[in-house]
């Protein structure tokens, strides 16, 4: 499986997760040392990944309402073992870009920083 595959295969997972609310799914995604930042609703978010995943676990999943999560990877570039991506994710009322920074580390692909915002 070629790089670019392999990290479209993490956005994937990602995307499934976030629609389970899959906690422990979501753990595969992201370096246990990995930050979540940016804004919702205009205001400032910042969170370990661990703050964030008791976040999605202590919330009902779109799954679980019935909601339907919209989801695009809007952009990809893998170079050596750094990779970017540029996400859309329409769920629970929200319109999210989200942008991860993404490292091999020991041939596992691993999501190091996710930056959002909700656009209105």
């Amino acid at each position: 499986m070629s790089d670019s595959n392999e990290v479209v295969e993490l956005v994937q997972r990602y995307f499934d997760a976030t629609w389970r609310g899959d906690v422990e799914q979501l753990r595969t995604v992201f370096d246990p040392r990995a930050i979540v930042a940016g804004e919702v609703n205009g205001q400032p978010y910042y969170k370990t990944i661990d703050e964030y995943l008791a976040g999605v676990a202590n919330r009902k999943s779109p799954a679980e309402l019935g909601e339907p999560v919209e989801t695009e990877l809007l952009m990809l570039d893998v170079q050596h073992n750094i990779a970017t991506a540029k996400l859309h994710v329409r769920m629970l009322g929200f319109n999210y870009y989200n942008y991860f920074s993404i490292m091999r580390q020991r041939d596992r692909w691993l999501v190091i920083t996710k930056t959002l915002t909700n656009v209105q």
